[in-house]
């Protein structure tokens, strides 16, 4: 485990220590390495009115290699959006400008509502769904397998520990052929 996530209310959320600045967490939810397969999380509500700040962000990693990296599917709820991107062995990303989605375009707004969201990864192709709906996908190469985890940037506002990170619950990650 890099980082300080656990359980918070019963949901996986950062419980490090707070501070002053926003801080990067990363945990691997599953030991096996995994191929075809799909994960189904849902995203907690932020609490109703929250002014959510765009550096509490959060994501669902699949196919993360030890020392080489992996892909993420990245949740904004300040911004209201998704995509996915490229982990770095260092935690990094590199977005997938092409994947980018604006919940406004859809039903989603991740503030007042709890969502489901569901990634599933067959071969080299990744589909993002919210609540069921196709939301967006992607072609990635050279990620066939790996380690499934979660990652959250912390939010640097936290006077309101509502606002502070990304809370996720019921995930269920299954074998798919």
């Amino acid at each position: 485990i890099y980082g300080e996530t656990g359980k918070a209310n019963g949901k996986s959320t950062v419980v490090a220590p707070f501070n002053e600045t926003t801080s990067k967490h990363f945990s691997v939810v599953s030991d096996l390495y995994w191929d075809n397969l799909s994960i189904d999380i849902e995203l907690s509500a932020f609490r109703t009115g929250s002014n959510i700040a765009d550096k509490a962000d959060g994501a669902i990693i699949v196919h993360y290699l030890p020392g080489k990296g992996g892909v993420g599917l990245l949740i904004y709820p300040g911004s209201n959006g998704i995509q996915f991107g490229l982990i770095d062995s260092f935690r990094e990303w590199t977005l997938l400008d092409s994947t980018f989605v604006k919940g406004s375009n859809f039903t989603f707004d991740f503030i007042y509502n709890p969502y489901a969201i569901r990634v599933e990864v067959r071969g080299d192709t990744y589909l993002a769904y919210i609540n069921g709906e196709l939301i967006t996908s992607a072609t990635i190469p050279d990620y066939d397998y790996g380690l499934t985890g979660l990652w959250m940037s912390t939010n640097s506002n936290i006077n309101d520990p509502d606002i502070y990170a990304p809370r996720f619950e019921y995930i269920t990650i299954e074998s798919l052929p």
